[in-house]
């Protein structure tokens, strides 16, 4: 029996990462037998840093090639192990440098030589190869990876099946709902003060209720809520704002987001529970990995970094850019869904693992 251990940032109630790991598992039970695979995910106790009882190493979905996780590829392949990369991206806190057509990109990463050499050596062993979006693409190639062995897959979540309800997401009422989602990076993000851009977000929303929406404030971890309750009470207007603190299931969320006009989200999952769900969605940039999903649908003008001047007229403009385009953005999420799909099943399709 082969043993894989998926590498993940799991085990710690963060929706996303453990929606990605849900999303390998539905793969591994459609397309492998399960009298000649066991997978082990890396949960904590498992100790990831002894690689040796496993056939295969997957680094999985989420911000994983980064050093920590690109250390462990590494001494996975010079062990001669199979390694596979589904769906992972780069993350980091860079400088945005402002091309000349005004668009945004990364200061390029200041790596180690040793690191790169290590990230070179992971690529070049994969047996596949599959990262989360063009940032990644290009942190990648300015690190000097063989990039004839890389594709962009898109993020494994995008993975996930519609909800299973005749129901779902039909809206009951003729009431127009906007989904927001908000949470701290404890100042980690572009412009490095949350404190601003929720007040913006809070200024933004008292617009919306005027022009007749109502408000529902989400999370999708835990510690966000202290943020969020807060936005909600920055916002006021009690009738027209629903602060939700659960952390529901991913069936549950899809259903939920479906009911929204649009939604406006922090973290990077709930922009991409947005368009799983088929729902237009304004992605609030605060780190590298907001960027690279966005480019990845090719949309870049849904995107406003969190250290914008006048964020309020941006949300605003935006937020009528979405409803003026409905129908081509919500194609373009199709069309991610479909590749991601056609993408990420290859390591099981053509039995790489």
């Amino acid at each position: 029996m082969r043993k894989i251990l998926y590498l993940g940032w799991i085990g710690y109630n963060n929706f996303g990462d453990e929606w990605m790991w849900s999303m390998f598992q539905n793969m591994s039970q459609e397309y492998l037998e399960p009298d000649k695979y066991e997978i082990i995910p890396s949960l904590p106790g498992v100790d990831v840093n002894d690689i040796s009882p496993y056939d295969t190493v997957v680094l999985g979905g989420g911000s994983l090639l980064i050093p920590g996780y690109v250390d462990i590829m590494y001494h996975a392949a010079k062990k001669n192990k199979t390694t596979i990369i589904w769906g992972s991206g780069h993350d980091r806190l860079s400088r945005l440098m402002i091309n000349d057509d005004r668009s945004l990109s990364p200061e390029p990463a200041a790596d180690s030589a040793e690191y790169r050499t290590m990230l070179q050596e992971v690529i070049s062993n994969a047996a596949y190869c599959g990262i989360r979006g063009p940032w990644t693409y290009e942190y990648l190639s300015n690190n000097g990876v063989q990039m004839d062995r890389v594709s962009i897959s898109g993020d494994p979540a995008m993975l996930a099946p519609l909800p299973t309800s005749d129901h779902a997401g039909v809206r009951q009422t003729s009431e127009r709902w906007i989904g927001l989602n908000w949470g701290t990076s404890y100042n980690r993000i572009y412009g490095r003060n949350e404190s601003v851009v929720e007040d913006e977000l809070a200024y933004a929303a008292q617009r919306w209720i005027r022009e007749g929406y109502k408000i529902y404030i989400y999370v999708v971890w835990g510690p966000d809520r202290e943020a969020a309750k807060r936005l909600q009470q920055k916002i006021g207007f009690p009738d027209h704002v629903v602060f939700d603190k659960e952390i529901h299931s991913l069936d549950s969320y899809l259903k939920l987001v479906q009911r929204f006009d649009f939604t406006v989200n922090l973290k990077l999952h709930a922009n991409v529970l947005s368009a799983a769900a088929g729902i237009p969605f304004i992605c609030l940039g605060y780190r590298f990995k907001s960027y690279d999903f966005v480019h990845s649908m090719s949309l870049p003008s849904i995107i406003i970094p969190t250290h914008a001047d006048y964020m309020e007229i941006a949300l605003i403009e935006t937020a009528n850019y979405i409803q003026e385009n409905r129908a081509s953005l919500v194609s373009h999420m199709q069309e991610l869904r479909d590749r991601v799909k056609l993408q990420l099943v290859t390591p099981f399709a053509d039995k790489l693992l």
